[in-house]
């Protein structure tokens, strides 16, 4: 069933998504509250194969998510991402999420004490990714997850040899030799971080591209207590680039 999510941001973001045409996700380490790796530990915890283990950490490593709301109107939401009162709303169908590529529509679970079966493989391992304690609930929140899909057998093999050398296995030297065989060691440490996306060469962040779909955001909205030059200033913005602004939040209008 199609519906509508939600994301409040800053005047800044939302120009620099609609200048790149892309969502901006983060790895699940930037988000805000640093007990939402708990659930995850635990699934790993859960996985009594080491190798699958070993594979779903080395996934993580390059999963990335972005935070939506179920909300259309929200205090509580206009108050925690005010911006200074020119906090941005973005609606978008969850039909056109839908074609974004490789993006898992995950909905929030909302408690305190959680159990998560290790056994259903994937889905264990998204459900592990969006669990929150029961004070967030007010967000009514949906995540968008895109995880690293192993190519073949191949690219799964090479990540597993390279957690054994993080891990600092007793032939880490011969393990990373046989990885990049042509390179030099330093070219072969660049290398391994590169590909476990660790250390200095860790993207923190993607770009998910949504130019190929058109008319994809449904709606624009400012602050309900934006001053008036602003919510001019967005409007003039929506115009030139053609996005449908529905003006000034009426969530405090006596109207």
């Amino acid at each position: 069933m199609t519906e509508c999510l939600y994301r409040y941001i800053s005047f800044e973001s939302f120009v620099g998504m609609i200048q790149k045409q892309a969502l901006t996700f983060v790895l699940p380490e930037l988000w805000e509250d640093p007990k939402e790796s708990a659930p995850f530990l635990e699934f790993l915890k859960g996985k009594e194969n080491g190798f699958e283990r070993a594979l779903f950490y080395a996934a993580h490593n390059k999963t990335y998510g972005q935070c939506w709301s179920r909300l259309a109107e929200s205090d509580a939401m206009w108050r925690i991402y005010s911006f200074n009162k020119h906090a941005i709303q973005i609606k978008v169908s969850t039909e056109k999420i839908s074609l974004l590529p490789d993006i898992n529509v995950v909905p929030v679970q909302y408690m305190d004490n959680f159990v998560i079966d290790s056994n259903k493989g994937m889905q264990s391992f998204l459900q592990a990714l969006a669990i929150k304690r029961t004070a967030f609930q007010h967000e009514e929140e949906v995540r968008l997850i895109k995880h690293y899909k192993f190519s073949d057998e191949r690219d799964a093999e090479i990540h597993l040899k390279a957690l054994c050398v993080l891990a600092d296995h007793p032939q880490k030297i011969e393990i990373l030799d046989s990885l990049f065989p042509e390179l030099s060691l330093e070219e072969k440490i660049h290398e391994l971080v590169r590909l476990m996306n660790d250390g200095i060469f860790k993207e923190k962040t993607i770009d998910v591209s949504f130019e190929m779909i058109p008319d994809f955001i449904d709606g624009v909205k400012v602050h309900p207590q934006a001053e008036d030059w602003y919510v001019n200033t967005v409007s003039e913005f929506c115009a030139r680039n053609n996005l449908p602004f529905t003006g000034k939040s009426t969530l405090y209008s006596n109207e």
